[in-house]
């Protein structure tokens, strides 16, 4: 059957937005131009101006867009469902695998930081606010009960320990960097969970 003028056009979007992303990953947005996007997208530069009238209304659309939205809810969802990790060691493997399997997703969002100062990254995180939160409670209550966080509030806890591992795996996701010279992952999320643990657990 032949494709509808909707449906060539949504087509045509998607192609466009799916090669910018590449560029704008392996590049840096301000040294992507729009002829780097129209090469990879196989479109004409006065398509791509037609559909999303600028580079910024491109990288607008790839960070409030569906799919990104459904990548951040898998990122998060994963803490939130029947098989939440209970165990400070396990969190940080679950987090390391995440952030290894969506490498591309958080470098997009480190040049929004870099070039515009968040702008579009902070709109969607506004709008994830709830889901965030939902993330904290229910790993901390869960840890809570099991001993850790006893004199402090367990979201302020595990959104320190979190983020930590996020920043460790994230840095080198997006830049190639060895964490901490000849140590594995393994003895690193061993330490660094230790060293959480027993500032944190009760009677230490």
């Amino acid at each position: 059957m032949t494709p509808t003028q909707a449906e060539r056009r949504e087509a045509a979007r998607e192609e466009i937005l799916q090669a910018a992303r590449r560029a704008f990953v392996e590049r840096g947005f301000r040294a992507t131009t729009m002829r780097d996007i129209s090469r990879l997208s196989g479109r004409s530069i006065g398509s791509i101006y037609h559909h999303f009238g600028s580079k910024e209304g491109i990288i607008s659309e790839l960070l409030t867009s569906e799919a990104f939205f459904r990548q951040w809810q898998g990122l998060l969802g994963m803490f939130i469902g029947e098989d939440v990790p209970d165990d400070l060691e396990e969190i940080a493997w679950a987090i390391k695998s995440e952030v290894e399997k969506n490498a591309e997703f958080i470098r997009l969002i480190l040049w929004d930081a870099v070039e515009f100062r968040g702008e579009h990254f902070q709109k969607f995180m506004d709008q994830q606010e709830s889901l965030i939160n939902v993330f904290i409670e229910v790993i901390g209550d869960k840890l809570q009960h099991k001993g850790f966080f006893r004199t402090v509030d367990p979201r302020v806890a595990i959104y320190v320990f979190a983020n930590t591992f996020f920043d460790l795996f994230g840095r080198r996701a997006l830049f190639g960097v060895e964490i901490i010279e000849g140590m594995d992952d393994a003895e690193l999320i061993r330490q660094v969970s230790r060293l959480f643990a027993k500032g944190v657990l009760a009677g230490e």
